[in-house]
């Protein structure tokens, strides 16, 4: 059992595989010593129906629209796997491809996102929602309701997001809010793509900080919202610099392109300000989180700019 198309560091392996299929025959992801030779048989048949769903999957939903090439940014491959059957019940009964997907496509965001985040990973959880997908009577529509229901009446696990969990998984949410930037290299020619280091577009050692209290400024500046993954080149350029000298800067002004949310104009009194700075950018990465996935963040307003 094979398939080689897949991104080189995103791969799933032969065990990944097996437990996807299983999944798929008999709504179970933990795989049994002993599997029925029926069952056998049925998972062979279901391989070769799946090249087009995983190269869907791989291709046009990882890659191209959410740009993840690295398995290391994923919490868990199980909520994966629900989409890929999701992918592979849709084409093979409405012959529907990725670009078919629609306004579903947002709804399996916010599946893939919720279930990362909210640790949606439970053994009975994956196997009950492969069950919702595959006895879906309208394939064609992913079906968020019955699995949010699910998890609502099982009361182990969260539905909404809080903010405090999203800003805890740095790597993960940072790429979700940045879904056309590609991080990690998939290959050595590549120069669009590379190995991202994390930035505190206000440094945390920045020599001259706007309050007495640098363990305070410390502290409201290593959020999330101040955050941004860049080349580790830009990153040792960088260093302590404040942002505004660096963008202005002869080795830095090319480079403000290369951040996310941020204001473009450099006369902005924004970038005189790191703590209304930040706020600022954390409305924009909500918004973003709103726009693109229909996510509200639950918030504590005791952690606000913390």
């Amino acid at each position: 059992m094979a398939y080689t198309k897949q991104p080189r560091n995103i791969l799933l392996n032969h065990y990944d595989f097996l437990q996807l299929l299983h999944l798929m025959v008999k709504k179970q992801s933990r795989i049994n010593e002993k599997i029925e030779d029926e069952k056998i048989d049925r998972i062979v048949d279901l391989w070769k129906n799946m090249k087009r769903p995983l190269d869907e999957f791989f291709d046009s939903y990882l890659q191209e629209h959410l740009h993840i090439t690295d398995i290391s940014i994923v919490r868990s491959k199980l909520p994966l796997f629900v989409i890929i059957i999701f992918l592979y019940k849709n084409y093979k009964e409405k012959k529907n491809t990725f670009i078919h997907l629609g306004a579903q496509l947002k709804l399996i965001d916010k599946f893939f996102i919720t279930a990362e985040l909210n640790d949606w990973t439970l053994q009975s959880y994956i196997d009950h929602f492969a069950e919702i997908v595959l006895n879906n009577k309208t394939p064609e529509v992913f079906p968020w309701t019955e699995i949010v229901e699910y998890v609502q009446s099982n009361k182990k696990r969260n539905v909404e997001i809080s903010e405090e969990i999203f800003c805890a998984y740095r790597w993960f949410s940072l790429k979700i809010l940045t879904p056309k930037r590609m991080y990690f290299s998939l290959n050595e020619k590549s120069t669009h793509r590379y190995n991202p280091e994390l930035d505190h577009i206000f440094p945390k050692k920045m020599d001259v900080i706007p309050v007495l209290d640098r363990s305070e400024y410390e502290r409201k500046v290593d959020v999330i919202w101040n955050l941004q993954p860049v080349t580790g080149d830009i990153n040792n350029q960088k260093r302590k610099k404040n942002p505004l000298d660096y963008f202005s800067s002869p080795e830095g002004k090319n480079e403000l392109g290369k951040y996310d949310f941020v204001p473009t104009n450099l006369k902005d009194p924004l970038w005189t300000d790191p703590f209304e700075f930040i706020e600022w950018r954390r409305e924009q990465m909500l918004k973003l989180l709103k726009d693109e996935y229909d996510i509200e963040l639950i918030q504590k307003p005791e952690t606000k700019n913390q």
